[in-house]
């Protein structure tokens, strides 16, 4: 029995890790987002022109500024993660620039943003209201 024991506290001292995935990514993403504010965020937002950022953070307003932009220049923002970034990313990938992650403002889009304002409300709003705006 004193040996089960023993072998039960070196297992958890050193746990044999699982191997990488893209889930596991995800999940450690999301755990990095969920400490900036607890709440990940998908925005969309408008940069260089007639271009869309789709992008995801924990805190939207830091990420605005850390593309030289004002978080007044979001034109929404929608509950998700790093799953919900790349199913955007695939459904918008015909007028996607390259293996960044800004897009052309197509009708579709454009259309798209509107409904997520209409169901989740103004994106300055939201983030004074997870308070991420003063970050």
């Amino acid at each position: 029995m004193e040996s089960n024991t023993l072998r039960s506290i070196a297992a958890a001292a050193h746990p044999v890790l699982p191997p990488r995935s893209s889930r596991q990514k995800q999940g450690r993403a999301e755990r990095f987002a969920m400490r900036e504010t607890g709440v990940p965020l998908v925005y969309y937002l408008a940069v260089t022109g007639d271009k869309v950022k789709i992008g995801y953070s924990g805190n939207v307003a830091r990420r605005c500024h850390e593309h030289g932009t004002d978080p007044t220049f979001l034109l929404a923002v929608e509950p998700g993660g790093f799953l919900l970034e790349q199913k955007r990313h695939r459904e918008f990938a015909e007028s996607r620039h390259g293996a960044n992650e800004l897009f052309d403002r197509t009708p579709e889009l454009m259309e798209h943003v509107e409904r997520i304002k209409a169901a989740h409300g103004d994106p300055v709003a939201i983030l004074v209201h997870a308070g991420q705006w003063l970050r």
